[in-house]
């Protein structure tokens, strides 16, 4: 069976016009090969009309266009890229050339504009699958490598090329002008008594520094970020990136670990004076927090939910500016 490309209303009815015509087949099942016959007759039939439309329609459409013409049809082709029947007519009157010819040429640049999409589209394709190969070979290849030998960029550079391969001194002080002339001297008998230490190659060990990085607290619902004092840092903040409405807060999706050291201090339950005054003025405004709330503000401040609750119950019990005690 063959499948032909689409073709317009006009050009099927011409065609239709001047096929031979075919008796038509048994619809029996022992007889399909006849049937499959009888549609590869029409195809063909079709095929070689559509190839000699030329001689069928106008017997102008082998004349080439004219420079004027396709400078025309170019300032016609950036107005606008998709023409309808009607208005390749109306170009076609305005360059006074063959209806025909103004309409495969406009064909032409489509097909051609198609094929540009499309060649452009399998490059970055391309491009694309070639990134994740490469970037998984480097995950891949990163998963080996123990962590023990990453040496964080921020703590050690190794020295540039000139200091390992040149101006080696020994003890005496004298030069020498490469490492291979360092290493023949080094391992001649006259340069016998020079140390080993002065030829082992340049490395400078790590300091016993903590690199750990503490992640900031990041508000869902605000652009702005905290930063807590080293006194209470987070051992882990989950970050968020989305807006989280207040009424989406759950305890068991957003876990803060606060180590059990600061709440083993003198003053269990105390803050500092920045989170005091962010209390104050929350206590101000809604004394009997919810439970969703006074998450909310543990999630903020970087503690656990019992402290700040326990600071509320507190609150409401210590006695306000006129002396009266807050309503549990």
């Amino acid at each position: 069976m063959l499948i032909l490309d689409p073709i317009s209303e006009e050009e099927y009815y011409l065609l239709m016009s001047r096929l031979k015509p075919i008796p038509p087949p048994p619809f029996q099942n022992e007889y399909w090969d006849i049937f499959e016959d009888y549609h590869t007759n029409y195809g063909e039939q079709i095929l070689r009309l559509r190839a000699n439309r030329s001689s069928l329609t106008c017997p102008s459409r082998s004349i080439k266009l004219s420079e004027e013409v396709v400078q025309k049809l170019e300032d016609e082709w950036k107005l606008r890229r998709n023409q309808s029947i009607v208005e390749i007519f109306e170009i076609a009157n305005k360059c006074e050339t063959n209806f025909d010819n103004v309409h495969d040429w406009f064909q032409n640049k489509r097909e051609e504009r198609a094929m540009e999409e499309r060649r452009k589209w399998e490059e970055e394709r391309k491009e694309k699958l070639e990134k994740e190969e490469r970037e998984a070979r480097a995950r891949e290849i990163a998963a080996r490598i123990p962590k023990e030998a990453y040496i964080p960029a921020n703590v050690y550079k190794p020295p540039p090329k000139d200091k390992c391969c040149h101006r080696i001194k020994n003890r005496k002080g004298t030069h020498f002008p490469s490492l291979l002339t360092a290493m023949s001297a080094h391992t001649s008998n006259s340069s016998a008594n020079i140390r080993s230490s002065a030829f082992r190659p340049y490395y400078k060990p790590p300091p016993a520094v903590d690199v750990t990085i503490h992640p900031p607290i990041r508000i869902p619902n605000s652009q702005q970020t905290y930063f807590l004092p080293p006194t209470q840092q987070i051992h882990f903040v989950p970050i968020v990136s989305y807006p989280v409405p207040p009424s989406h807060f759950l305890p068991h999706q957003y876990h803060v670990y606060v180590p059990s050291a600061q709440q083993k201090s003198n003053s269990e339950y105390s803050f500092p004076v920045f989170q005091k005054h962010y209390l104050e003025g929350k206590f101000k405004n809604n004394a009997e927090p919810s439970k969703t709330q006074l998450f909310e503000l543990a999630y903020q401040l970087g503690v656990s939910t019992e402290k700040v609750t326990d600071w509320f119950e507190k609150r409401r019990l210590e006695p306000t500016k006129e002396g009266d005690f807050n309503k549990m």
